[in-house]
């Protein structure tokens, strides 16, 4: 019996409360965000004042050219600094002038110093605490293995612990040290997100037959999209892919089969062979429609539980404004850990230049590293030992069905994913209340099951849900007892806390799911 994250207490000897207050203490030493108006300019002989909007975003601090440019859904900054490259900040004016701005410090960076002057001597001290700890996390961020304390130390030996009870009868997830401490980081170090995030990659790996995929399977998503470039890395030494996301349609099965080319690239080029990468999203021709939200959920899924701690970071250009006004009402959803992994460029390619050098990018992105995509296909093709293919594949309807449903991803219409439309071959409809993943408040839904899809609806006339529950005989369905009418439904990823309005919905309500479940 695989086991659940809630069952690690029982599971551990002892040892669990000795270090939860360490690491707490570690969790709020997280990177802190910060924005506010300023004067700057660079240091140099001609060089003049001006107002800028400054946004601390993870490990780089961007200058707009106004608050308003900042916060517009397609603004642009005018320019970018990386902190690792910080190699001293200074509490005053660099250049040392009689006649200079009040509040002042400057960043010295190895080729140019920038001044900046704040209204306050208080902004400019909170300034200054807030750069000097993001250059020191932007440069841990670069080290391929920091040391452990020895809070961290003890979690990754009590995980190690568990594992064994952990059922993987394949052999789908590795049990060595690189693959224990990507858990580890990727959940700072917080032991049931672990365990849950393990077990789902399990469940995952073993449900899609992941084992079985080659080349061939993918052959025609590879030729449209780049893969990780051979030779190619970032100044930070990370491998580069670039994901081309406008390239996800509405046709039938292409987000399905995307989403498979990718969990193949990550799997062959970076997961086996224990790298990091950065990852450059082309936003380009991203429609906004439905799909966007599973093609989201879909890779989230991908970086954060199938393949952890891969990624030094997600730098995402040729933004449609509508995913940045998007980003902007999500990311405070967002824990910040994972917020910070996610930088918006725009479309501006220097910007681009500034991480990743032109010589480690291909023309179409202003570079002139010489990549022979072709030549990569056939390398391929020979390693996995299998043939060209003559003739395009069918598309696969059952990878990421449980993540994707296919009558939402693959349906040509709004109306085949509609709340009527599910009710035609419903098992049971009904309304209940649910809580919110990320804000925990209780809202009103209309849930229908429908084969081993459990939807939620904000109306019996919505054309598309809110979101689903995938049920298979790992879920469990149990009876909330901090509520009468509670119901908590288990999966590998998440508990969904569900409400009933008398006793009797109640008890149909799990009877109906357990019997999905058993029969999945």
């Amino acid at each position: 019996m695989a086991v659940e994250p809630n069952d690690a207490n029982e599971l551990l000897e002892s040892g669990i409360i000795e270090y939860e207050e360490e690491i707490r203490k570690l969790q709020q030493a997280n990177l802190g965000e910060k924005e506010a108006e300023v004067t700057s300019k660079k240091v140099g002989k001609f060089s003049t004042w001006k107002k800028k909007y400054l946004v601390l975003q993870g490990p780089c601090l961007l200058c707009y050219s106004s608050r308003e440019e900042a916060k517009k859904p397609g603004g642009q900054p005018k320019k970018l600094i990386l902190l690792e490259r910080v190699s001293e900040i200074i509490d005053g004016d660099f250049e040392k002038k009689k006649k200079t701005k009040n509040n002042c410090f400057t960043l010295v960076l190895l080729s140019k110093p920038y001044q900046f002057s704040t209204s306050s001597s208080q902004e400019k001290i909170e300034w200054i605490e807030a750069i000097r700890l993001a250059v020191e996390v932007a440069k841990r961020a670069g080290q391929a293995d920091p040391p452990l304390t020895e809070a961290e130390m003890k979690v990754v030996d009590d995980f190690r612990r568990i594992l064994p009870r952990v059922e993987d009868r394949e052999g789908l997830v590795p049990r060595d040290d690189v693959t224990i401490l990507r858990f580890a980081r990727a959940h700072r170090f917080q032991l049931p997100f672990m365990l849950g995030s393990y077990k789902e990659n399990i469940r995952f790996r073993g449900y899609n037959n992941v084992k079985s995929i080659t080349m061939a399977d993918v052959y025609h998503e590879a030729q449209r999209a780049y893969a990780y470039i051979p030779g190619s890395v970032d100044r930070k030494g990370f491998k580069i892919q670039i994901f081309k996301a406008g390239l996800c349609s509405r046709s039938r099965s292409s987000v399905r089969q995307m989403m498979k080319y990718l969990f193949y690239l990550r799997e062959k080029e970076l997961w086996q062979r224990q790298l990091r990468d950065v990852l450059l999203v082309d936003l380009a021709g991203l429609s906004l429609n439905a799909t966007t939200n599973f093609i989201n959920k879909a890779y989230f899924h991908l970086l954060i539980h199938i393949f952890p701690n891969s990624s030094g970071q997600v730098i995402l250009f040729n933004t449609p404004w509508y995913i940045r006004a998007a980003w902007n009402v999500a990311a405070p959803l967002v824990p910040q850990e994972q917020r910070n992994l996610f930088i918006f460029l725009g479309s501006n390619m220097k910007l681009l230049h500034e991480w990743v050098s032109p010589d480690a990018l291909p023309t179409e992105y202003g570079g002139n590293f010489q990549y022979n995509h072709e030549e990569w296909i056939r390398s391929r093709l020979a390693a996995d030992n299998v043939q060209l293919p003559t003739t395009e594949p069918q598309p696969d309807e059952h990878f990421f069905s449980d993540i994707m449903p296919a009558n939402i991803v693959d349906s040509g219409s709004k109306s085949e994913a509609s709340a009527q439309a599910m009710e035609r071959n419903a098992i049971k409809v009904g309304w209940m209340t649910k809580e919110g993943g990320a804000v925990r408040n209780w809202k009103r839904r209309y849930f229908i099951l429908n084969k081993n899809m459990l939807y939620y609806y904000k109306s019996e006339k919505e054309s598309h849900p809110q979101g689903f529950v995938s049920l298979d005989r790992e879920t469990e369905i149990r009876s909330d007892n901090k509520n009468k009418l509670g119901i908590e439904v288990v999966t590998g990823r998440r508990t969904y806390f569900l409400r009933t309005y008398n006793q009797q919905d109640k008890d149909d309500w799990i009877t109906t799911l357990c019997g999905v479940c058993a029969s999945a």
